[in-house]
């Protein structure tokens, strides 16, 4: 099962707070409900690279970004997937295997804006579902991986 819905960086400042909180969170915490009463055993969430912060803003220095990277939410999109992504990491078990993509920005933004974040922390759609299936394979293995971040 792949959970990939939720409001994204471009909605900071157009949508309240408590929307973020709604959709991100509550909604994820109502995806797991879901497939635990469905007896789905195992999840893709994506999330977001956006909440380990830098290497994407004007006059920042680029730097590699993986998952031994420390999450630095400056934003309530960066707050409410790593919210999320706690709520995931504690349905985890014996029954249930899940797997965080922190995705890199792959929606179209116009040729500019698309282009600066495809050089710092972008990633093409084709990658982008690529890295998902990947990641559901994983699930499958008893040492799976947690996160993975795809730029």
């Amino acid at each position: 099962m792949f959970h990939c819905a939720g409001l994204h960086a471009p909605h900071v400042g157009v949508d309240s707070d408590e929307a973020f909180w709604s959709i991100n969170l509550n909604g994820a915490v109502t995806v797991l409900q879901a497939i635990a009463a469905a007896g789905v055993s195992r999840m893709v969430l994506t999330s977001s690279t956006a909440l380990l912060g830098g290497g994407s803003e004007p006059g920042q220095p680029a730097r590699w970004i993986d998952d031994s990277v420390q999450a630095v939410p400056r934003t309530i999109y960066h707050e409410t997937k790593l919210a999320a992504e706690e709520k995931v990491r504690d349905a985890t078990g014996a029954r249930f295997r899940a797997s965080i993509v922190r995705l890199g920005r792959c929606f179209d933004e116009g040729p500019q804006l698309t282009a600066f974040y495809r050089l710092s922390r972008g990633i093409s759609v084709a990658d982008a579902v690529a890295v998902h299936f990947r990641a559901a394979a994983f699930c499958n293995l008893e040492s799976a991986p947690l996160i993975a971040c795809a730029a």
